[in-house]
C-alpha cells in the first residue's frame, strides 16, 4: 500500500488543457492524471453527436419524402462540411 499522502494546506491550480479555463478538481484526480479537461470536450463532443444524429433523422425524412439518397446527401452537403470541421479527427466520406 502507498504512503499516506498528506495533502493539507497544498493548493493545487488546474487550468483545462483545451480552453485553459480554471477547475475544481479532486486532488486524487488531479495526482492520478485522470483530469484533463474541464468538461469542455465532453461537451463539444456531445454537440457534434447530436448534430450529427439531427442530419441523419434530416437526410432519412427527405429520402422517405421522395428524394433518392444522392440528392438528400447534397442537399445537406454544406451542413456535413460545416460538421466535419466540428470533429476533433478528420472525417472522410466515401466516394461513390
Amino acid at each position: 500500500m502507498a504512503p499516506f499522502n498528506n495533502l493539507t494546506g497544498r493548493r493545487f491550480g488546474f487550468h483545462c488543457s483545451q480552453c485553459g479555463r480554471s477547475k475544481i478538481v479532486l486532488a486524487a484526480n488531479l495526482l492520478d492524471g485522470r483530469s484533463k479537461s474541464c468538461g469542455c470536450t465532453a461537451i463539444h463532443k456531445a454537440r457534434i453527436r447530436t448534430r450529427t444524429f439531427i442530419l441523419l433523422e434530416r437526410s432519412l425524412a427527405l429520402v422517405a419524402g421522395g428524394m433518392t439518397a444522392d440528392q438528400a446527401s447534397e442537399k445537406l452537403a454544406e451542413e456535413f462540411k460545416e460538421l466535419a470541421t466540428m470533429m476533433p479527427f478528420p472525417v472522410t466520406t466515401a466516394q461513390p
